[in-house]
């Protein structure tokens, strides 16, 4: 039969009519309709409806529908089918394989194609949404930008002036353009807290745009002219603020973002569930758990993410990211001395502080991602034995040795009575490929790098929330614990796997979008032109065949790479 073992997932939802009808006609000739995130794995077809997909430009439309639409949590989904590559198909296309009783799924687009290929500047039509790269809407009544704004007051009387018209307008020196950067800041937090994370994208990227601009802004053509990333709906707030001074409505609308900041600040929550929470009216944690305790049930990670809540937003040194990952590699070489670890992400890019701290293992000549997986898994159990791991955010049977009975017990402190069959499901293979862990440097040795600045910048729990909170407490004498994740890859995709990990994740979508431009198709896994590699092994060679010199991880810095690649390149 034609769809024989394959499972099918049907996007945004499978309740309509006419998905009724293509669903029977996939059981009839053996594939499965499936409608968990459970049953999401390497053999599942990913179905778009068609009214969400522009088939001449494989690109999704219609996002915040198709958004709404989920019966599923959406950046879960859609995490799912971009880690495993899964092929995204219209819904169209199964009459046409019925008929010609062939599916060939090299010729359909995954995810992250489907999400990546858009013009990022604001004036352009929104055609993506609801992954971490860049999303948009088109429709209803609070999608237009000048019907949504935001302020950024005047600091205070002494830096204003008088209009003609007796207005007070703030008085800027040369070059500072501060207000703006505010102003673009508080317009990506409101849009990020929403969910609309193409909106969110474009006021990321014009911010950093504007923090760039060695010569002072004099208004919103004077920016849209010459600056990237600046279109006509945020030039026009741009000569709103420098005539103004400020956005109606600033305060109100971060006043109404606050919640959703507050749970999206916690592991595990997504845009989606803080905005069910929001809903519902729930403004703590503790609301949750008394008022809907099955959301933590399966999500039971949220909980570790309540618990060190506070510590995991503080930033990290670069000193003690390297005491950090010295203690996983001297653990790893008396384990596992063939095997290497390296440290990645912002850290190598260079970055003063980092958020949390990317450690990829790899082997000379290993091909096998599961060996390594057992490989890291092993550091991961010494380290607990240790004690310098506090936790894990996903179990096998060997972990949840350790974790089952701190989970219980957190659960047991928010009073939910958590059912068995529940607590089952809790650990994941045996094999892990990948692990998010919670580590902490023992008291003495925290102690050199302690730094009151770092300790003072984080966001607070909620008074009716501390009660779970395993983290410092702001007391320079205890250890913060910090985010740490295991990543690995086969010895052949090295190169590729570095340039996916080192970052930024602005320069990682250009440069995808570059080769896609040229009909190529880049991954963490290499490059690829019509599924045939090209290279994966070679960092270099990866540009080079890109048509690009190669660019140093230093110069891959959000907001400062687009200058270097200009400056190099002519692009």
């Amino acid at each position: 039969m034609l769809f024989d073992r394959l499972k099918f997932l049907v996007l945004p939802n499978n309740e309509t009519g006419s998905i009724g009808v293509i669903s029977k006609s996939i059981t009839q000739d053996g594939g499965k309709i499936i409608s968990t995130c459970d049953e999401i794995d390497q053999c599942t077809v990913v179905l778009i409806n068609d009214a969400y997909m522009n088939p001449q430009r494989s690109q999704l439309v219609r996002q915040e529908i198709f958004k709404r639409e989920f019966t599923l949590e959406y950046e879960k989904v859609i995490h799912l089918i971009e880690e495993k590559g899964l092929k995204c198909l219209p819904t169209s296309t199964i009459a046409k394989c019925l008929k010609e009783n062939r599916l060939d799924l090299n010729q359909y687009s995954t995810i992250s194609q489907l999400l990546g290929i858009i013009d990022i500047s604001d004036d352009s039509v929104p055609l993506s949404n609801g992954t971490s790269s860049e999303e948009s809407t088109d429709v209803s009544p609070d999608t237009t930008d000048d019907n949504v704004h935001q302020s950024t007051e005047s600091k205070s009387p002494s830096s204003t002036q008088k209009e003609s018209d007796g207005k007070l307008k703030p008085i800027l020196p040369q070059g500072d353009n501060s207000l703006l950067v505010d102003a673009m800041d508080n317009l990506f937090t409101k849009y990020n807290s929403e969910g609309d994370v193409f909106r969110a994208r474009s006021y990321k990227l014009a911010k950093a745009s504007i923090e760039n601009t060695p010569f002072r802004i004099k208004s919103g053509d004077d920016a849209r002219k010459n600056l990237k990333h600046i279109g006509p709906s945020i030039a026009k707030k741009i000569q709103l603020i420098l005539d103004q001074g400020y956005l109606a409505g600033l305060n109100e609308t971060l006043a109404l973002s606050s919640h959703l900041n507050y749970f999206m600040n916690c592991y595990g929550v997504g845009a989606n569930l803080a905005k069910h929470w929001d809903t519902l009216k729930f403004e703590t944690f503790d609301d949750v758990v008394k008022k809907a305790p099955q959301d933590m049930f399966h999500e039971w990670s949220i909980l570790l993410g309540w618990a060190y809540y506070e510590d995991w937003g503080k930033k990290i040194s670069r000193k003690e990211c390297e005491a950090h990952f010295q203690i996983v590699r001297s653990t790893l070489k008396l384990i596992a001395p063939k095997y290497e670890v390296e440290i990645l992400g912002s850290y190598i890019r260079g970055n003063e502080n980092c958020g949390d701290i990317d450690l990829l293992f790899f082997r000379e000549n290993c091909e096998d991602t599961a060996e390594l997986g057992t490989v890291m898994g092993d550091v991961v159990l010494e380290l607990l034995k240790q004690k310098y791991v506090q936790c894990t955010l996903q179990m096998n049977p060997e972990i949840g040795k350790y974790m089952e009975s701190v989970i219980q017990g957190l659960f047991k402190t928010c009073g939910i009575q958590v059912p068995k069959i529940i607590s089952r499901r809790w650990r994941k293979d045996k094999t892990l490929k990948k692990y998010f862990l919670g580590v902490k440097l023992t008291q003495h040795e925290y102690a050199q790098y302690y730094s009151h600045r770092l300790n003072e910048e984080y966001q607070k729990l909620e008074n009716v929330d501390k009660y779970m909170s395993r983290s410092s407490n702001n007391a320079s004498a205890l250890p913060v614990c910090r985010r740490l994740d295991f990543f690995c890859c086969k010895w052949s995709e090295l190169g590729a796997a570095k340039l996916h990990y080192i970052g930024s994740k602005e320069f990682n979508r250009w440069i995808r979008l570059r080769a896609i431009s040229q009909g190529l198709s880049l991954t963490q896994h290499g490059l690829f032109k019509d599924d045939k590699l090209i290279e994966s092994y070679d960092e270099r060679e990866i540009f080079k065949h890109l048509g690009l010199k190669y660019i140093e991880p230093r110069s891959r810095i959000e907001g400062q790479w687009e200058h270097h690649v200009m400056e190099t390149h002519n692009i």
